[in-house]
């Protein structure tokens, strides 16, 4: 992940927060599903009504401060109902969505004083995705929407306060057929989340100790994975 904390008015100032752009590439296990209960008894218009899930999980992540190397927690999962409208392996579908998320990253900083805020998303998630085959090859992809409700530690008055959130996610890769029920799938994701800050936080607007101005005005949070994977159909 990388995360900007902007000052939208271009105001320079010692106390000014400073972007956090990652810790390099660090492990994690993804795990996704989808699940058409349906499909077992016929071919019908419902037979395109299923479930899906999908947990991402980083391994090994620390943050680097002040000569120390502090544990940190990125996760992701989401649930979703959706809705397919093509059901062959060999044909092109389109798939509609629409669920549930969390995404998080959290410090263990213990007593230790980070310049960065905790978030941990709760989201509503509509979206579309798509599968193209083209022989033994298939692409695959979808977007989503993320209607942010809650964003965690970063919307209390001591840290940022109040904000407008703008946010999406996609995802792209390819799948490389192995056998009738085996494929193997590699995917790139980003979501990308944007702050428009409301100005009522410690840390929006009296971080220079003139709480009468904003010195704050909005932030991104950028999450960006790749991941290889093992796909088994039925």
């Amino acid at each position: 992940p990388s995360r900007g904390l902007g000052d939208v008015y271009k105001r320079q100032f010692e106390q000014a927060p400073k972007d956090y752009k990652g810790e390099g590439v660090v492990p994690g296990v993804r795990v996704q599903g989808e699940v058409y209960p349906l499909a077992f008894g016929g071919s019908g218009m419902l037979s395109g009504l299923g479930v899906g899930f999908e947990l991402d999980q980083t391994f090994g992540l620390k943050i680097r401060t002040a000569g120390m190397e502090l544990p940190t927690t990125v996760r992701h999962y989401s649930v979703d109902v959706r809705f397919r409208l093509g059901n062959k392996r060999n044909r092109a579908s389109v798939t509609l969505l629409g669920g549930y998320g969390r995404r998080t990253f959290v410090i263990s900083r213990g007593n230790v004083n980070v310049d960065m805020p905790d978030v941990d998303y709760a989201m509503v998630t509509p979206g579309l995705a798509f599968r193209l085959p083209m022989g033994k090859v298939a692409f695959f992809g979808d977007a989503r929407a993320l209607l942010v409700t809650s964003a965690g530690a970063i919307e209390k008055a001591n840290s940022y306060g109040g904000a407008t959130i703008t946010a999406f996610e996609a995802e792209a890769g390819l799948e490389f057929e192995l056998s009738r029920r085996l494929a193997l799938r590699l995917a790139g994701d980003v979501a990308v989340l944007g702050y428009s800050f409301k100005g009522n936080g410690e840390l929006s607007n009296n971080r220079d100790a003139d709480a009468a101005t904003k010195d704050v005005g909005g932030a991104a949070d950028r999450f960006i994975g790749g991941a290889l994977t093992l796909a088994v159909s039925y």
